[in-house]
């Protein structure tokens, strides 16, 4: 009840305000807007306002030239020695330098052991056992003295111990010091035949 009352009261009040206005309008009438003064002088600077957020970075400019090196600083203090590497492959053997001095002659040493004795440088002998006939190129075998010098390959004359134009001339194919049995092979120079005996080289008896 009483909220009417305040909305009655107030509709009442605007509208007796309203029609105050219109009667001051009737009789003091409202003129045209007159000329804009003059500008008044601008009063002083009002305090500076806090300082606004920072707006974000801006691309970043090219590179400046660079520099001049600095002068180049004291050598630092050693380090310790590393581990050694492995051992590199050899080279090629140099050239052999010149033959030193003779040394002295040393002491004689001591006698050896006498070794067996040898085989005479012997070949003559008489011949016993002949084989005949004596063919040219064929061989021929019999029995001379033992340990004789004879060796495979020698060349041999066997001749007639009284007759020297009783001859033949052959190689060594085989000598046995111990038995005598001679073997004469490539048999050459057949000139007669009789009672013979060998020597080499044609040595004759």
């Amino acid at each position: 009840m009483s909220g009417q009352i305040f909305s009655a009261s107030a509709s009442a009040t605007s509208s007796a305000i309203n029609k105050t206005l219109e009667i001051s309008k009737e009789y003091i009438g409202i003129g045209t807007t007159g000329t804009t003064g003059p500008t008044g002088t601008t009063g002083p600077n009002g305090k500076t306002g806090p300082n606004g957020t920072t707006g974000p970075n801006g691309t970043t400019g090219p590179n400046g030239t660079t520099g001049p090196n600095g002068k180049t600083g004291p050598t630092g203090t050693t380090g310790p020695n590393g581990k050694t590497g492995p051992n590199g492959k050899t080279g090629p053997n140099g050239k052999t330098g010149p033959t030193g001095k003779t040394g002295p002659t040393g002491k004689t040493g001591p006698t050896g052991t006498t070794g067996p004795t040898g085989y005479a440088d012997k070949y003559s002998s008489s011949v016993t056992g002949l084989t005949l006939p004596i063919t040219l190129g064929g061989s021929t075998s019999f029995t001379i003295g033992t340990n004789l010098a004879y060796i495979r390959g020698n060349s041999v004359v066997v001749i007639q111990q009284n007759n020297s134009g009783n001859r033949f001339e052959g190689f060594v194919q085989l000598y046995n010091k111990e038995t005598g049995v001679i073997v004469i092979n490539n048999i050459q120079n057949i000139t007669g035949i009789g009672y013979l005996n060998t020597n080499q080289n044609g040595i004759l008896l």
